[in-house]
């Protein structure tokens, strides 16, 4: 087990609630969010610190309102990293809650960083090729338009042209 727990590249924790006390975390905090393992035991608000400001709130209320209900739970969010960069994780929890009250918290985070970063490239070039479509569709209207416009404008011409000559009145 402990060849398994050190190989995956993913993080293995467990919590205390209510707080989420971290009382263990593997090896790979340090290779993922540059924490050692031995911190998130020494520091009880290293893990609520660290999420990203903006998921702060809703993780925090998500995961409780999960462990109140005694829910095994899953949710993607955002770390801050020792050196400050930004990480994803998903977070698969597992609600230990023997007689019905939760007391701990299990839990694996992998790291989806990778795949969220495609998903933003997929979407940015989807918004792209959208915007770029709609601007030839301008275009072609633009185009239709002028053309259109311009062959009315020399029918009238010939018209008129025509009626003179013919001395009709115009």
């Amino acid at each position: 087990f402990s060849t398994l727990l050190h190989s995956v590249r993913a993080i293995i924790w467990r919590a205390e609630v209510p707080g989420f006390r971290t009382t263990f975390a593997s090896q790979q905090t340090a290779e993922i969010l540059g924490f050692p393992a031995e911190a998130w035991s020494r520091e009880p608000d290293l893990w609520w610190r660290h999420i990203h400001p903006d998921d702060r709130e809703w993780v925090m209320a998500f995961s409780a309102k999960a462990v109140e209900e005694c829910r095994n739970h899953a949710f993607e969010y955002r770390m801050l990293t020792a050196d400050g960069r930004t990480v994803w994780l998903r977070n698969i929890v597992s609600v230990i809650a023997p007689n019905g009250v939760a007391t701990e918290v299990m839990g694996v985070s992998v790291d989806i960083t990778d795949r969220k970063r495609a998903e933003e490239a997929r979407d940015e070039f989807a918004r792209a090729l959208w915007n770029a479509q709609d601007n030839e569709r301008a275009f072609i209207g633009r185009e239709l338009h002028d053309d259109l416009g311009q062959s009315i404008a020399m029918l009238a011409l010939k018209l008129s042209g025509l009626r003179q000559l013919h001395g009709a009145p115009a």
